[in-house]
């Protein structure tokens, strides 16, 4: 499966871990292609060049991306990921945090189910506790023109997922980045996908896996 980092100066070298292990024990079944898209200047994109070498395709934001504040951190990364869609010649990929890493390898079927796609929902009221993120869901139904009632589980809001390709290019098409930190109404990217599908009926793409791949269970996280 293809694999989408998105990263900047700071966390270059944790992309390059990312990347190094994931060529070294790839995601299911080829094209295994890492790409790594650079959301910072022009000197860190040559950087990376250098950095990464044969190992991933790296691209400038601007390769993929035209909204003028493509590099307002953590809210631009997230558009970056679904723009990311334009890379990806398969039709699945999976982004991949920069202190993200893997440690064996992963095979075809315990990504997918036949023809569909493995992905962990959340209970609505796992948010309960945590108002920022009902907040963002409740956007991502406000944005879709969703009534929240009509949904009782979301798409857990930390990778790993897994997204489909023209899915994605088809809501990049009725979508605008200023969702993405940029009004009172924000919402994240997983969320915004998700009630995507619901709207369109799309979700029977996916089938809901507990405890599908958490971490700490081959995918890791280490942001020293």
């Amino acid at each position: 499966m293809e694999t989408v980092i998105v990263t900047y100066r700071q966390d270059l070298l944790r992309a390059y871990r990312a990347a190094t292990s994931i060529a070294a024990h790839n995601i299911g079944n080829p094209p295994n292609t890492i790409h790594v898209v650079v959301n910072d200047d022009q000197a860190v994109f040559k950087q990376a060049q250098d950095l990464f070498e044969s190992l991933a395709e790296v691209y400038h934001c601007t390769d993929i991306s035209t909204w003028m504040h493509a590099r307002s951190g953590w809210w631009s990364q997230q558009w970056l990921k679904l723009q990311a869609h334009q890379l990806i010649a398969g039709e699945w990929y999976m982004p991949f945090d920069s202190d993200m890493y893997i440690d064996r390898n992963i095979r075809q079927k315990e990504l997918f189910d036949n023809n569909r796609a493995y992905c962990n929902l959340r209970d609505l009221d796992m948010y309960n506790n945590n108002q920022q993120f009902k907040q963002y869901i409740v956007n991502a139904c406000l944005y879709w023109n969703i009534k929240i009632d009509d949904i009782d589980a979301i798409l857990r809001e930390s990778p790993p997922n897994i997204l489909h390709q023209n899915s994605v290019k088809n809501m990049l098409n009725e979508m605008k980045p200023w969702i993405f930190g940029s009004t009172q109404n924000s919402s994240i990217e997983f969320f915004l996908y998700w009630i995507y599908l619901l709207k369109n009926n799309l979700t029977d793409m996916y089938t809901h896996k507990t405890d599908w791949f958490w971490f700490g269970d081959t995918f890791f996280m280490d942001n020293t």
